[in-house]
């Protein structure tokens, strides 16, 4: 004998295979989403250890960088492809920090005496010195337009000064730097808060930011599309902005599933509450 309730049995059953199907396939990852993952996310390609905390970092080549270490005074060349130090001097004065190379010589952060000196890497002899009103002196950089970018540490301010005359040109107001590099017409800057920034020599605007992994950034610099970051934990990493990466989403099925489901048995019960309805009103 036929069901009553056939019609809605069927319905029902089909509209369980449908919905259990579209289930199984979310799990099977079919309508996977791909989203680029945040440029705030910084890979780390390459962690080189030291005995010694790196703090001033500037780039020689695509395939040198030196390196201060403040705690034993010396200053040391590393060979990018190697991934070692070749080459250490004493340094000159006696606690070292930015770094910033420019035609066979290093431009050196004094910390103790807030001067900068510059050391020739032919006969290693200092052959230029800058004193200012800055306290404090952290990162450093130079650029191509004969101009060095100073971070002092206590007055919370990054200098832009004129290599040729000494004098401060420039100032933008940032907490904390420990690192800076010069790229592409914005400054880059490590700082306290365990951030990395992108930011206008100009006018001081954040661009961009960035985590760094790592205890506590130090030094930074660019060398082609890697930016070494120094870090107080004595590492040295290389990293890379997460651009064309990508993470999965949506491998789960979304709640309006569930509402569609409902909207589709909504009229089967609406049909079989009718049917139970009108037996009960006849039986009476």
């Amino acid at each position: 004998m036929k069901s009553k309730y056939s019609a809605e049995i069927k319905a029902s059953i089909i509209i369980i295979a449908i919905f259990g199907l579209i289930h199984i396939l979310f799990y099977l990852g079919v309508f996977t989403v791909k989203r680029p993952i945040s440029k705030e996310v910084l890979l780390e390609k390459r962690t080189v250890l030291f005995k010694h905390s790196p703090y001033g970092i500037t780039r020689e080549s695509e395939e040198y960088i030196w390196i201060s270490f403040p705690s034993n005074g010396t200053i040391s060349r590393f060979n990018i492809e190697t991934g070692k130090i070749d080459f250490s001097l004493g340094s000159p004065v006696k606690s070292p920090w930015g770094l910033g190379y420019v035609e066979k010589s290093l431009w050196i952060a004094e910390v103790g005496t807030g001067k900068l000196y510059r050391l020739s890497l032919s006969n290693f002899t200092i052959i230029d010195c800058i004193e200012g009103n800055w306290t404090y002196p952290a990162g450093l950089t130079v650029t191509d337009r004969n101009t060095l970018w100073l971070s002092s540490l206590d007055q919370m301010k990054v200098f832009e000064i004129n290599l040729s005359s000494g004098e401060i040109v420039g100032v933008v107001r940032v907490f904390g730097v420990f690192g800076l590099d010069f790229k592409n017409d914005s400054l880059w800057v490590s700082s306290s808060d365990m951030r990395i920034r992108r930011i206008d020599p100009t006018t001081g605007e954040v661009l961009e930011t960035f985590y760094s992994p790592g205890r506590l950034p130090t030094g930074i610099c660019w060398v082609g599309s890697s930016l070494w970051v120094g870090d107080k934990s004595g590492s040295l990493k290389e990293l890379l902005i997460a651009e064309g990466r990508y993470k999965l989403l949506y491998t789960k099925p979304p709640s309006w599933l569930y509402v569609l489901l409902f909207i589709a048995f909504l009229p089967i019960v609406l049909s079989s509450w009718s049917k139970i309805g009108r037996n009960f009103y006849f039986k009476k």
